[in-house]
């Protein structure tokens, strides 16, 4: 009894988690690259490391899932489940695939889309990356806090690490003369406003899954590159 009540969630214990999950997103972003493998690989080895990267971005929330397991109402099971509901996962999927035409034609003048984006390689990497962050700020994030605030609470704070989560991409562009504040605070407030929207979509399917907000954020991220 004494060990299940070290494991019990609090409000601290899933900030530390959040804490814990940052530093190693921060660590496995440009100095994963910079300062542990050596100039000048193969493609393919790029390729696998950044795919690899994806997976053990996602490692520290599913080593924290596994130990507060019994304080958190789902398991594994439920969130890489299968089953979950088809006729939304469809409408939203419609609506993401008609606003990135939109995007596109506004873009270019035009409904644009590169094939040279969605090679398998790319195709596996975004759908690695949609794994990664829905586990990490849905299937974890989102279900821990539900556990010690208000599911409003969750929506914002998992939002939030979510959108913070971007910054990273910006901490080199310091030192390169590259940092644009205007990108970097539209990006800010976009990521947000997705995380919110894939919360949403937890929230209205009564789904426990992460699949079909994977695949979302998969598509909307082969979109975004595909269309420009």
């Amino acid at each position: 009894m004494k060990n299940l009540k070290s494991r019990k969630l609090s409000f601290g214990k899933v900030m530390f988690s959040m804490g814990v999950i940052m530093l190693t997103w921060a660590l496995f972003w440009y100095p994963f690259y910079y300062f542990v493998f050596p100039e000048n690989l193969s493609t393919q080895m790029n390729n696998l490391i950044a795919i690899s990267r994806e997976y053990l971005r996602m490692l520290p929330a599913i080593l924290f899932f596994i130990y507060y397991r019994n304080s958190i109402k789902t398991n594994f099971k439920e969130v890489f489940s299968l089953k979950f509901n088809y006729k939304w996962f469809l409408i939203i999927l419609l609506v993401f695939v008609a606003y990135g035409s939109v995007g596109s034609y506004f873009t270019n003048g035009k409904t644009f889309f590169n094939p040279q984006k969605v090679m398998p390689y790319d195709i596996v990497l975004w759908l690695s990356l949609g794994l990664c962050q829905e586990f990490v700020f849905r299937g974890w994030s989102f279900n821990a806090f539900k556990e010690v605030t208000s599911q409003k609470n969750s929506v914002i704070l998992s939002s939030a690490f979510f959108s913070a989560s971007h910054w990273f991409a910006y901490f080199f562009m310091f030192f390169n003369d590259k940092f644009n504040p205007v990108n970097f605070i539209s990006v800010t407030i976009f990521t947000f406003i997705f995380g919110i929207v894939m919360c949403f979509i937890i929230i209205k399917t009564k789904n426990k899954s992460i699949v079909p907000l994977a695949i979302l954020h998969a598509v909307w991220d082969i979109l975004a590159s595909a269309i420009n």
